[in-house]
């Protein structure tokens, strides 16, 4: 095994890393490199994707973006120093322990080393059994030190994943600070949590260390003289969310909440810790208050007809789902576009931690709760659930609790699931809604396909900007009457867009807008990056909006395989087979219009990522790579990715672009982290950006700038 965690191990991977990440995960590539020094056979590196399942959990249990993928961002970071044939990254899927686990450990090293499959399946369940006795004596074990804490001894609880707080090196060694205070620090893992409970609230808390945390600050919180210490990393997104949870369990009661990163110092951490122990004192001084706590309590999955439905807006396809919401009765509009004063907002009621879709959405919710007149019982917000591992499955827990801090306890948040289309929504009217919003998401990605295909090239200014705008009008109308007639007045948008003068005499470059698919097409969230890229001169081609939903309904048949769910699979293909019909239909003789050599299947991309990320991390990356990869070969000259400032998944996408760049003869790949500052650095990365697009298109297929 590796050594120890030590400050040359941190050193080692700061100069190793491609972009920045949380501590752990950034020493991990310090602790491979030590043991490529040592010059092992191997390195186990496994994507491990989610966690064993305890009997009643309705979440995936999935372990959060960043430890699922080390393996890859480590092997990207590594390229070309190692031996990639010694990295041993099989796929565990704890969560499917004999549908899919045993079955990836028996094929990876069958394949690997001819070991035999009954062998490595004795050895699986073995190492599991092992596991369980372990986790078993560690609770016992914790029973026996809080029944025999030393008079005079403080009993803290440690909140935080094991690979942080039990690591010294990690955790500025904050075990023996707080001993040499008469402190006794116990790691939650040594406590019997009824983490069952939780969800009776925090419904969707799929991330396992989020669920102990939250159990464990609840047995706190219920534990006289029993207080927490709370030990985080700066650029943890999963503790972004679970900081808000943690804080209203432990209303009342003091705790103490550390940060640490590779600047952390020992100085800053002892103070913080002498100042905790000395409000203690004066905590249990004063005679307890009642407070109230606010909790994500469960929210409906659809709307009443009395209320507004308001969806935040994302991309023109919020219009087709509103629309398509209204031709089943029930009254909806979008909210208007994000501006500066949204993003305000949803700073102010935020810790900016989070990602900036979530702050964005927040903002654009409370604005429209704070206007003048307005009636919040009449009010109900889109938000649907999500079932990780990125944080947009908890952005409903965190939106329901701040709405009750801020007095509107009677707004509801609908949250729908995404695997199954949001039909959830409509109640008896499922299919009708899921039908007619598929029909406006296809026709909506059509319409902005062949807007950008004609923009760059009109001769008059502004005739494509109007003609879409009133294109997108007709759209949303036609969706709303039940979308009768949609296929003539998509043939008669697709004519009058052709009718546009134009000069198409030279190809301008093309360059794909790939990554987040709340951000990638929202001009108020990316600097409209799509627009001043055309005005450098080139062409963009935007992922379609409707690959989500082809993507959610593939993991809806996936996983309901790895569940062993016949209904689930039969359901899950015939949703297929329906969107694959009607998008056929609706497109029949008006794509020949617009260049579909660039639309990449899901098929496709699923299989051409996982050189860069395994096709089993659920979320925008293996999109984004996959996308990459099949449009590099379709001669497509850049990559424009687009990531939420502190985006989890989109760092992925960011740290394994390099080695992607170096795959493809060096095509240019800039990655955008965008947080609603637009900056003049931006431009300048942008106009750079341009040029070498431009540079590579002359290289490789003779294409020259208009």
């Amino acid at each position: 095994i590796s050594r120890e965690s030590d400050k040359a191990l941190v050193t080692q991977s700061i100069e190793t890393i491609t972009t920045e990440l949380c501590l752990p995960v950034e020493l991990m590539h310090g602790h491979v490199i030590d043991l490529i020094e040592k010059n092992v056979d191997y390195i186990f590196l496994p994507f491990i994707v989610n966690a064993k399942f305890r009997g009643y959990e309705k979440t995936f249990n999935c372990n959060c973006p960043w430890v699922q993928t080390y393996p890859f961002m480590v092997k990207a970071a590594l390229k070309g120093k190692i031996d990639e044939s010694k990295l041993l990254m099989p796929t565990l899927h704890f969560r499917f322990f004999e549908s899919a686990l045993v079955k990836e450990m028996t094929a990876y090293f069958n394949q690997k080393f001819g070991i035999s499959k009954k062998h490595i399946r004795e050895a699986v369940y073995y190492a599991d059994n092992i596991q369980t006795l372990f986790e078993k004596r560690l609770i016992d074990y914790g029973k026996n030190v809080l029944n025999n804490i030393p008079e005079n001894c403080r009993p803290v609880i440690l909140l935080g994943r094991p690979y942080n707080s039990t690591d010294p090196h990690l955790s500025l060694a904050l075990v023996d600070k707080l001993i040499t205070q008469n402190v006794m620090p116990i790691p939650m893992d040594m406590l019997d949590l009824a983490t069952n409970n939780i969800f009776k609230n925090y419904r969707n808390m799929y991330w396992p260390n989020g669920q102990k945390i939250i159990a464990a600050a609840q047995h706190v919180a219920n534990t006289d003289g029993l207080y927490a210490v709370y030990l985080s990393n700066f650029r943890c997104g999963p503790d972004s969310f679970i900081w808000h949870y943690v804080t209203e369990e432990l209303k009342g009661k003091p705790f103490l909440h550390l940060e640490v990163d590779e600047h952390s110092a020992d100085a800053g951490m002892v103070t913080r810790i002498e100042a905790f122990l000395d409000s203690l004192k004066g905590s249990e001084q004063n005679e307890k208050k009642e407070v109230e706590i606010f909790r994500p309590r469960p929210s409906p999955s659809s709307p009443p007809k009395n209320r507004i439905l308001y969806f935040p807006y994302m991309n023109d396809g919020a219009y087709m789902i509103a629309a398509a919401t209204r031709s089943i009765g029930v009254p909806s509009e979008v909210l208007p576009k994000q501006t500066e004063e949204d993003l305000s907002l949803g700073r102010k009621y935020t810790s900016s931690k989070e990602c900036f879709p979530m702050i964005c959405v927040t903002g654009s919710f409370v604005k429209k709760l704070q206007e003048p007149g307005a009636d919040s019982s009449k009010m109900s917000f889109f938000m649907p659930d999500h079932n990780g591992p990125c944080r947009f499955g908890q952005y409903n827990h965190f939106h329901r609790i701040l709405f009750d801090r801020l007095g509107y306890k009677n707004a509801e948040i609908i949250t729908p699931s995404n695997d199954t289309s949001y039909e959830d929504i409509a109640g008896e009217h499922g299919q009708k809604f899921r039908i007619n919003a598929w029909k406006g998401f296809i026709v909506a990605d059509y319409l902005r396909k062949i807007y950008r295909e004609t923009r760059p090239y009109e001769l008059n200014k502004c005739d494509s900007d109007r003609l879409y705008e009133k294109s997108l009008k007709r759209l949303e109308i036609c969706i709303e009457k039940g979308s009768k007639g949609l296929h003539k007045v998509l043939t008669e948008i697709a004519g009058e867009f052709l009718a546009i003068p134009v000069n198409k005499s030279i190809r301008r470059p093309v360059v794909a807008i790939i990554g987040e698919i709340y951000m990638r097409d929202n001009a108020g969230c990316n600097g409209n990056i799509a627009n001043r890229l055309e005005d450098l001169g080139l062409e963009v081609v935007i992922g379609p909006f409707s690959e989500w939903i082809y993507y959610s309904t593939h993991r809806f048949t996936r996983d309901s395989k790895w569940k062993r769910d016949t209904k689930g699979i039969i359901k899950s293909r015939i949703q297929g087979l329906g969107q694959d019909v009607i998008a056929n239909s609706l497109l029949k003789g008006i794509k020949k219009f617009t260049d579909h050599e660039k639309d990449v299947s899901l098929h496709d991309m699923l299989n051409l990522c996982n050189t860069y990320v395994n096709e089993y991390y659920d979320g925008d990356p293996p999109i984004a790579m996959g996308t990459s990869v099949a449009l590099t070969k379709r001669g497509v000259s850049g990559m424009a990715a687009i990531l939420p400032f502190t985006c989890m998944p989109g760092t992925l996408i960011a740290a394994v672009s390099d080695s992607f760049r170096k795959d493809h003869n060096n095509i240019p790949f800039i990655n955008i982290a965008y947080d609603g500052q637009d900056t003049v650095s931006l431009d300048t990365r942008l106009q750079a950006f341009a040029f070498q697009v431009k540079e590579y298109a002359r290289s490789m297929v003779g294409v020259v700038e208009v």
